[in-house]
Formats: structure tokens, sequence, C-alpha cells
């Protein structure tokens, strides 16, 4: 480290989307940093031009703390379409990790009664991963739908009005589904995965809504969403919850 960096630590930090792209590099399929200060495309920062669609949203908002802006999503009309032909293709259902910064924008969210989407992938064979606040007080909810067969996962800890890091991370090869938050594992491991069946819907690969109807739309601000065709460990997820 430079003399310049201890006496200054922040110089010697690497940037919040480096590290994001430092993690399992050859397995990223797409990274939405939501942070362009205007228009209607969410790029692509992993570099496989997986653009997405902002229909709504105020962009260009204070983001995580990492110098980055963000968008802000109304709970009503606003979502970002990050469907394509190509993630499509290269989304791997038995194999995958996707990650996302989120705050609500105030207390009344936790407590409206309404489901509210975070990000959200779905199939036309009804397989479904997703993390969520729903319909319950404070209520987080992930899950890893493989056709018929539902790994969910809950916690109500979180009920502050501050950015969360959550991240799900699912693997058939290791019979494992983990959900994470603020870095750190929530409840045990889910086991006995279904098959993944079908390919992704172009009204239902959203961040921030359920559906482009738009309905159960997030109400707040959401940051950085990568997403791998690996299941990262719980120390890479630890790591990326840190700014």
């Amino acid at each position: 480290m430079s003399k310049l960096a201890k006496h200054y630590p922040a110089l010697g930090k690497t940037p919040y989307y480096q590290k994001v792209l430092r993690t399992q590099r050859d397995y990223l399929l797409a990274y939405w940093m939501q942070a362009e200060p205007s228009g209607s495309v969410a790029l692509d920062t992993s570099g496989n031009s997986r653009t997405g669609a902002y229909t709504g949203v105020d962009l260009g908002q204070a983001g995580i703390g990492d110098g980055k802006t963000c968008p802000w999503f109304d709970g009503v009309n606003d979502y970002n379409n990050v469907y394509s032909t190509s993630l499509r293709d290269a989304f791997n259902g038995a194999e995958g990790s996707v990650a996302c910064w989120a705050k609500v924008n105030s207390a009344a969210v936790w407590t409206d009664g309404v489901e509210r989407f975070i990000v959200r992938f779905r199939t036309d064979g009804a397989s479904n991963v997703l993390i969520e606040k729903n319909a319950i007080n404070n209520q987080i909810q992930w899950e890893y739908r493989a056709a018929d067969t539902v790994q969910s996962r809950v916690s109500t800890v979180y009920n502050l009005n501050t950015w969360l890091h959550l991240a799900l991370t699912w693997s058939k090869s290791g019979d494992v589904v983990r959900a994470y938050g603020n870095g750190e594992q929530v409840g045990a491991d889910m086991t006995g995965l279904g098959i993944w069946a079908g390919e992704l819907l172009g009204w239902a690969s959203l961040i921030g809504a359920f559906v482009t109807t738009p309905g159960a739309v997030w109400h707040g601000w959401l940051a950085h969403v990568p997403v791998w065709s690996i299941a990262l460990t719980g120390a890479e997820v630890a790591n990326l919850a840190k700014v």
C-alpha cells in the first residue's frame, strides 16, 4: 500500500462496482448498476450487452454510498425490464446467484400489507427465483422454485430505513439454496431442489416489480443487481455486502 493510501484509506479502496466485476467474473451473466443519470436504458456493466429497459423510474438518486447513483421506484408504475434473448439463453436455473441493494421509501412501506418485488426471474415452465418484501409486516422473502418444488426463506428482522444487501444462491449439483441478508446466511440450507424448466419470460424478468402490467412494484431505491451462473460462496456474498 502506498503512503497516500495509508493516510487516506479511501484512495486504496476498491470501487464497489469493481468488487462485483472481480467476483466470479467468468460466470457473471449481467450486472445492472442502475447508475445512469438519465435515459431509459439500464446498461450491463458485465460487458455482455444484456441491457435492461426502464419504465417510469427516477434516475440519478443518491446511491449506497459508493459514489454512484441509483433509481427510485414509485411503488405503482416503475420497473426495470432486464429480459433479453441473450439473457434468456444464458440464464442458468440449475446453478446461479442474484444479489441486490435495496432501500424502502419509508418505514410505512414495511407495514403497508403489499407485496413489493425487488428482483424476479420466471420461466414459462413456472420455475422462478425472486427476492421480495411480502405482505407480512417487516418481512423479506427469498424463493427458488424449480417447477413444482419450492425452497423459500423469510425473515422479519428487516424493518430499518437503511440500505440492505440481499442475495440468493442456488445449486442443483450441490442440492442447496441459500438466502442472505446483509452478508449473513438467513436460516439453514434449503435442499431437495427440483428440476428447473422453461425459458425466461419477457414480462417476468424484472427488477422492481412482479410483472410488467405493472404489479407489486418496489417503493424505494434499488442498486447494483448482478446475476451469475454459479452459486457464490458465503464469503463472496459477505464481501459483496460491504461498500
